[in-house]
């Protein structure tokens, strides 16, 4: 009889053959989990080295940044993240664009946070005069 050795012989390769895949699966989720907490570490920096990539490229190229004739922007909703942080790339963009967008950050998103109270600017028109008006 030949076939208890061979169901011996089965029973050790299925054995193999799930412990193999059980390793294998254990591994997948150990490198996703990797890929995802270095993402989140790695996303401001890479921001940053784009933006700075963008300033050099365009300073070589001899392009200068858009300068608008008043104060005043549109505040994208994309921008605001859900607790009302503002993406600190845009806020530069904005401040760069006319002197006295700064200010009118400082007053509507102090510290880099839009206040509850402003939040009706969202996908609107910020001047002085939409922030006076209270909506």
């Amino acid at each position: 009889m030949t076939i208890k050795p061979f169901q011996a012989q089965f029973s050790l390769a299925l054995l193999s053959t799930a412990a193999a895949a059980v390793v294998a699966y254990l591994a997948v989720e150990a490198f996703k989990k990797l890929y995802m907490v270095s993402s989140e570490v790695l996303a401001p920096v890479a921001e940053e080295a784009g933006q700075a990539l963008s300033d050099v490229t365009a300073a070589l190229n001899g392009n200068e940044r858009i300068q608008a004739t008043a104060g005043g922007f549109y505040l994208n909703s994309k921008y605001v993240a859900n607790d009302g942080t503002l993406s600190n790339m845009f806020t530069e963009s904005i401040k760069a664009m006319h002197p006295d967008n700064a200010g009118l950050l400082l007053q509507i998103a102090p510290y880099g946070k839009l206040l509850d109270k402003y939040r009706y600017l969202i996908d609107d028109a910020v001047n002085q005069a939409a922030i006076d008006s209270g909506q």
